[in-house]
């Protein structure tokens, strides 16, 4: 099976789990929004010191 097909079918199976518990991905959801706010502080305190 081409790369592309497995990787598409894990795809496949990993939302289907989500649909089916909503939980079972809130921890990957929770360090995504964690990395996120964390890279909206960076940025801002970037932007900051460059305005200084």
């Amino acid at each position: 099976m081409p790369p592309e097909d497995e990787y598409r079918k894990q795809s496949e199976a990993v939302a289907a789990a989500d649909r089916n518990d909503p939980d079972l991905l809130a921890w990957l959801d929770a360090a995504l929004a964690d990395y996120l706010a964390d890279e909206d502080e960076d940025l801002v305190e970037a932007a900051l010191t460059n305005e200084h």
